[in-house]
Order: C-alpha cells, then structure tokens, then sequence
C-alpha cells in the first residue's frame, strides 16, 4: 500500500503525520461512497500539499531541536494533484489556492538553487495567472512576492525561507563565488530579522512562533548537508540534488 500511494505522491517520509493522514484516507476510499470520497480526495490532496511545505524534519539530539522542514522532492506531485482537482472541480478556492502554494513553492525552489524548477513553477504562475506576473521576471516576480509575504508567514515558512537562503549561501561558497555566497548569507539574516523583529517585544508571541537563533539555523543546514553525502555538480544544481 505505502508503495502504491508513493506512486502518486512522490517520496514521502512514513515517519510524519502527513504521511500518516495521507495512508489512512487512501484506505478510507476502499468503504467511501458519495461526498465521503470528495472529503478522503481532499484529505489526500491536502496531505500531500503540507507534506512539501513540511513534511521532512531535522532533529538535533545534542540540542533537543525537532523542527519540520520542506520536502521540495515533491513538488511535482503535489503539482499534478492540485492540477487534476482544477481539472474535476470548477472551484475558485482551489484556484485562488493553487496560486498561493505556486507563490510558496517558487521561494522556496528559488532559494534551494533548484533553479530549472523554480522557473517550471514561475511558467506555471505565468500560464495560469498572467494578471499576476504582468510581465515580470522571474527574479523580480521572486522579490515581490517575498516582500509580500513576509508580514504573514508563519514560523515554519519563515524557517523554510531562512534555511533556504542559507542553503544559497553555502552552495556558492563550494562554487568558489564568496559574493554570492556572502549576498545568500546576508538575505539569511535579513529574513530571520524582518520575520522576529515584531515579536521581540512580545514575550508569549516570540514563544509561540519564535525562530531558533541564526547561527542554529545554518548549523541545521550544514550539517543536512553533510548528512546527505552532498556530491558538487552543475553551478545550477542544488547541493546534494
């Protein structure tokens, strides 16, 4: 069964509890009839969408830290999924959805250096929803849609975000090119700054959804890294990829 899902999902870590909501709705669909369907369809669907966004996790036992972390390897099933749902249902929500997950997943892509990626879902956006782009760039589409976003993201988006510059940043070290690396760096620290800034004065908000400090941060990124036997390929290629 876990093989079969895996075939529409991608590779998902069994340890998650996306992983396990996903499993026990694709076997509630062996009994479900009528609207139980739609809601198990759903529940997989959803699953699966909050499985890129976190479905991975980093657990540091010298520091007690167990922190969800995306899973882009997916991203192309969790595409095809909201894809087929457009496709079956005529539903502005899932639209209007569609396009707020496209957004996370192009910042996603883009500070990982997946680069071919990133531009596959920036094209999407852009075929799709053409009054959003309104003829920019990829990088300048990237830059706005950060910038928006950064007053409402949540504290697992905001660590995606930050580790995903970090990644950048360690990734143009290797390369050689201190620049960039140092520019990846600095974008790091800004999007810790910018997202702790408001909640510095707020001693139960900054508990609630505080960030780890920046130096646990790109220690965690590091060390992913060198856990996953990272091997340097092509400049447009991610880390270990």
């Amino acid at each position: 069964i876990m093989r079969r899902i895996e075939s529409f999902t991608g590779p998902i870590d069994w340890r998650m509890p996306q992983s396990h909501a996903i499993y026990w709705a694709w076997k509630g669909l062996q009994h479900a009839r009528g609207f139980e369907e739609v809601m198990l369809d759903r529940m997989i669907f959803h699953g699966l969408a909050d499985s890129f966004r976190q479905g991975g996790f980093f657990h540091d036992p010298d520091e007690d830290i167990f922190i969800p972390v995306p899973n882009p390897d997916i991203l192309p099933y969790v595409m095809r999924a909201y894809q087929n749902d457009l496709e079956e249902y005529d539903d502005d929500a899932m639209l209007a959805g569609y396009l707020n997950f496209l957004n996370h997943a192009l910042i996603i892509m883009y500070t990982y250096n997946r680069t071919e990626e990133a531009r596959r879902v920036f094209e999407e956006i852009d075929s799709r929803y053409p009054h959003e782009t309104k003829d920019r760039e990829l990088d300048t589409y990237v830059v706005d849609v950060f910038t928006d976003r950064i007053e409402n993201i949540g504290e697992r988006e905001a660590l995606s975000f930050v580790k995903g510059a970090f990644h950048q940043s360690l990734f143009w070290a290797a390369m050689g090119d201190e620049e960039q690396a140092d520019g990846y760096d600095r974008l790091a620290r800004r999007i810790w700054q910018a997202y702790m800034e408001p909640r510095m004065n707020d001693e139960a908000w900054l508990e609630r959804s505080g960030l780890p400090p920046v130096s646990t941060i790109r220690r965690m990124v590091r060390e992913q890294i060198e856990n996953n036997n990272v091997i340097m390929r092509e400049p447009d290629r991610m880390i270990g990829e």
